[in-house]
């Protein structure tokens, strides 16, 4: 999967939420500011984010999650 040149702006949660993604997940030109969680990964693996910008968000930048053991390419 491949989300391009994504805006995630001003959300009272996150800017872009997934979850249960077995990958791989790829995430590039994306914009997260303003929001309680810029990024949160939930039960998510091989994702890579690449070429994005990740700010002023109030909880966290980048949240990642779940009930699955984290896999050393869980975020590349």
């Amino acid at each position: 999967v491949l989300i391009d040149d994504f805006a995630g702006l001003n959300n009272l949660r996150s800017g872009l939420s997934v979850e249960a993604v077995e990958g791989p997940l790829e995430i590039t030109g994306a914009f997260f500011a303003g929001n309680s969680t810029g990024l949160n990964l939930f039960d998510s693996r091989s994702v890579t984010l690449r070429g994005s910008v990740v700010t002023d968000n109030t909880s966290a930048q980048i949240r990642l999650s779940g009930s699955l053991p984290m896999a050393p390419d869980a975020l590349a």
